[in-house]
């Protein structure tokens, strides 16, 4: 199962500050974990022979790139179900986890190989509410 998933962000000149690694794994704490908690609860995928494990790709505009021809970056990942899901049930800490990946970054114009990945919680993908706007009572998201 997989997911390529772009990043919109404004410039942050705190984020343009953090090397490529440290960029690569809060994009990836904050948006690549959450949906690959999303593709593991997906009814029938554990059971499913043909699913081997999941992918997630994530690419952001690179910080100081031209506004006008933005450059982006990407991180894929690719990781086996049952290491993943160990790391989701909390019995595998996140640094095997990420040393059992398949880990590729890509600069905008070339690949820049392995990054070192870390993983930390980041839970803004549950708490942030958009500005001037309410879900529909009843309405929820896995």
């Amino acid at each position: 199962a997989s997911l390529w998933l772009y990043v919109e962000q404004g410039d942050d000149k705190s984020f343009s500050a953090l090397s490529p690694a440290r960029q690569a794994s809060a994009i990836f704490s904050r948006y690549g974990v959450p949906m690959i908690r999303r593709l593991s609860a997906m009814q029938g995928l554990a059971s499913d022979p043909d699913v081997y494990g999941f992918s997630v790709a994530l690419a952001w505009v690179k910080p100081g790139s031209d506004p006008n021809r933005p450059t982006l970056e990407t991180l894929a990942t690719f990781m086996d179900q049952a290491t993943t899901r160990a790391f989701l049930s909390k019995t595998l800490p996140a640094s095997e986890w990420v040393d059992k990946m398949k880990i590729y970054f890509y600069d905008g114009e070339k690949e820049m190989g392995r990054l070192p990945l870390e993983v930390w919680e980041d839970n803004f993908i549950a708490t942030y509410k958009v500005p001037n706007y309410e879900v529909q009572k009843g309405v929820t998201c896995p």
